[in-house]
């Protein structure tokens, strides 16, 4: 729904007075041969018009490349608002509140004005909202796979504006803390903590370096670091950008910041939607903390980098929009069990067990079952099985098992209890019950099958 409605959006409100920039790139695609297609500051966006036009022209379109990579660029903003609003839908666990974010997205003036015209920082953006979904991921459940998916999307995005390249802070973050919540040595915490960095940087590196070796040293015909070096780092030798952080950049990142979010003369919405999030600051104490200080380390990198470049320049702060969303609104506004566990959030539920790195033994009461209710704690007993034991939720046997029983405990002297429960959950599984149970036993398991079930009889 979000896509359709924001790609439909997108395509009538297509602009017809571009801004100098977009002319320059329409001609560059319309004109020019593809070895000058490359601009070191955006790699990909020059042979990507080009590509789009040689298949519409190979389909019969006539006419300049304008509004066929407007067209893209609608495409891909509508994407990125509907990525967004899934992100926030699973993070919330409400419609509502996701709903929300993707339209604060997805109306937020910059955000909209550049999905409209020939610009760089659309696409770039899709890239980012995919990478934040991609920490998202690896803070809940760190995975070689994962890090190395988020080292090739930021690679793209890189390619598409190279001050992407700036992710790297957030993600290294992500990487670091996303583990905490291991039951594991120091030793083997580190050399997981070691292969993420790798998985991550490697892909990222290859296809950064890579393209721009590519590029400089094959199409462009550099021969040496210092032509190289010219080439990519062309405006930050100019002196036009940068510079000391004075008044005038100060006042000029207060107009960059509300024009970010509302249109000239609009201001008092930017006003009224930062009072909003305020107010829902007071959430973030609930909010998984590696994940706030993933977004915050976002927030300060690119907010810091921009401050010093150019702050009242409002295409360099859409790729802050998605996170400031997500930190103000989502995590603002209610508790992010989904974000850990992949479930949505359930009212009332509670937050401390379920945050990354949070306090283990909240955790383990959250999962446990309420004293003396065994009995139907997962739903009614199927005929059977022992009694004391019945279907529990799936996911939910296999950690109680694969962890000592200590560790489950809630209050002391429940060691009878413990006994009863999991001694019960045993004989249902080993004959023929739970398929969660089924799944841990092992061929070694079952001569002691007998043996058990007379134990906790």
């Amino acid at each position: 729904m979000p896509f359709t409605f924001y790609l439909g959006l997108y395509l009538i409100t297509l602009t017809q007075v571009h801004t100098f920039d977009a002319l320059s790139y329409i001609l560059d695609v319309d004109r020019k041969p593809w070895p000058e297609l490359f601009h070191p500051h955006h790699l990909a966006y020059g042979p990507l018009g080009a590509s789009i036009r040689s298949i519409a022209l190979a389909l019969g379109w006539q006419g300049s490349s304008a509004m066929l990579i407007q067209a893209a660029n609608a495409l891909a903003g509508a994407a990125g608002v509907a990525t967004f609003f899934s992100l926030a839908r699973r993070a919330t666990g409400r419609v509502g509140l996701a709903a929300v974010g993707a339209l604060l997205l997805g109306s937020s003036y910059a955000f909209w004005y550049y999905a409209v015209e020939v610009e760089v920082y659309t696409i770039a953006s899709l890239f980012l909202i995919i990478a934040l979904f991609l920490i998202i991921a690896l803070l809940r459940r760190p995975s070689l796979a994962l890090a190395a998916a988020l080292g090739c999307v930021q690679g793209l995005a890189v390619l598409f504006h190279q001050t992407n390249v700036l992710l790297c802070v957030p993600a290294g973050v992500a990487l670091l803390l996303g583990d905490r919540g291991q039951q594991t040595g120091d030793m083997r915490r580190a050399v997981s903590r070691y292969w993420l960095l790798m998985a991550y940087i490697i892909p990222l590196a290859l296809i950064v370096a890579g393209s721009y070796l590519w590029v400089g040293l094959g199409v462009s015909g550099f021969r040496s670091w210092g032509e190289l070096s010219a080439w990519m780092e062309g405006y930050a030798r100019t002196g036009w950008w940068g510079g000391a952080v004075d008044g005038a950049k100060l006042s000029g990142l207060g107009v960059g910041l509300s024009r970010t979010v509302s249109p000239p003369g609009w201001e008092f919405l930017a006003i009224g939607l930062l009072v909003v999030l305020l107010a829902n600051l007071g959430g973030l104490r609930r909010a998984p903390r590696a994940l706030v200080w993933a977004l915050l380390a976002w927030l300060l990198t690119y907010g810091a980098f921009f401050l010093w470049w150019e702050p009242d320049n409002i295409e360099f702060w859409i790729a802050s929009l998605p996170p400031f969303y997500l930190l103000g609104w989502g995590l603002g506004g209610r508790s992010q069990e989904s974000l850990v566990d992949g479930r949505p959030a359930q009212p009332g539920a509670g937050d401390a067990g379920d945050q990354p790195g949070g306090d283990p033994a909240a955790r383990r009461r959250a999962n446990r079952p309420p004293a003396g209710d065994h009995r139907s704690a997962g739903g009614p007993q199927l005929a059977g099985r022992p009694a004391g034991c019945a279907r529990w939720p799936a996911g939910t046997l296999p950690a109680l098992l694969r962890e000592p029983r200590e560790r489950h405990l809630a209050e002391p002297g429940d060691d009878g209890e413990w006994r009863r429960l999991v001694g019960g959950m045993r004989d249902a599984a080993w004959s023929g019950g739970s398929g969660d149970l089924q799944r841990l036993r092992g061929p070694g398991r079952r001569r002691g099958d007998a043996a058990h079930a007379r134990a906790a009889g």
